[in-house]
């Protein structure tokens, strides 16, 4: 699928995007906070126990404090709450 230039790839689970990643192919990795097997703060804890260091930006549903100071604490330098600015989102993907 491409979406704005770029080619995505999007996933039901955590368990499936770490099944299915192929490190040489991912450029940038945009997760939810909350998936329905994991959360986003453990799949980019997978990633770097994989040295798998590809820009990572977490995606909150709400104002969630706890999470964006793990978030911060662990690594993640993006933190995107929703709703959504489209422009910040699309230049994280674009810089990366």
């Amino acid at each position: 699928m491409s979406l704005n230039g770029h080619k995505v790839a999007t996933y039901a689970t955590g368990r499936a995007f770490l099944n299915e990643l192929d490190p040489t192919k991912t450029k940038c990795v945009v997760c939810e906070a909350e998936l329905p097997d994991t959360t986003g703060l453990a799949i980019f804890e997978a990633l770097r126990e994989r040295n798998i260091d590809a820009p990572f930006a977490l995606l909150l549903s709400h104002d969630d404090r706890c999470t964006y100071d793990k978030a911060q604490r662990i690594g993640i330098a993006h933190v995107f709450a929703k709703p959504l600015v489209n422009r910040q989102l699309a230049a994280f993907v674009s810089g990366a």
